[in-house]
């Protein structure tokens, strides 16, 4: 009794708090690859996004969903996020990146002050991060750990980019564009082999 008590009172102030939250139309991929659709709020500081559809508002926890989708009109873009586990598997949590790159090296982020996505856009506000083969890895880490990876499969042409254009892979302006361009050698590079 006591339970239903509890989650009657959660559920009461979920559906009075949502009435205050920003809500984009969206779909959200779960674990078990089930798409649900309806608008979507991200809450990222009780680590759970609320979908409401048909009525109601359903919250699934960041370690519950793999991704979900939705157009931000003010910012007049498409926005996936992703889910991904803590390094520390004891602790069963997960936490939320924007996906900012796709490609065989995708770019995310995350806010540095943790607030709300939709508060100030400024590249300056997140923190960025590469994925490559399901390894996290600081963007400012760029130069030590993932450049050296991406010459080997493409030296000459990374290296003609970065002369021709003045990169620096110090730089994390330059990091983004050189990952852009080894992406896209990478797809130019499967499509020729198929």
């Amino acid at each position: 009794m006591r339970t239903l008590l509890i989650l009657s009172l959660f559920a009461l102030s979920t559906s009075l708090y949502a009435k205050n939250l920003k809500w984009h139309e969206g779909a959200v991929v779960l674990n078990d690859d089930h798409i649900v659709t309806g608008e979507i709020s991200i809450e990222p500081e009780n680590d759970l996004i609320m979908l409401r559809a048909d009525g109601s508002v359903n919250t699934y926890a960041f370690n519950k969903i793999q991704s979900f989708y939705f157009y931000d009109a003010e910012q007049n873009i498409n926005r996936k996020f992703i889910s991904l586990k803590d390094h520390d598997a004891a602790k069963n949590k997960s936490h939320l990146y924007e996906v900012v790159l796709r490609g065989r090296v995708n770019i995310l982020r995350q806010p540095k002050n943790g607030l709300a996505q939709e508060s100030n856009m400024s590249s300056d506000n997140f923190n960025y991060y590469v994925r490559m083969d399901n390894h996290l890895t600081n963007l400012t880490d760029f130069r030590k750990n993932v450049f050296p990876m991406l010459l080997h499969s493409f030296h000459d042409q990374i290296a003609t980019f970065i002369y021709q254009n003045k990169l620096n892979p110090n730089s994390q302006d330059s990091a983004i564009k050189i990952i852009e361009f080894y992406n896209k050698q990478e797809s130019l590079s499967t499509f020729a082999k198929n």
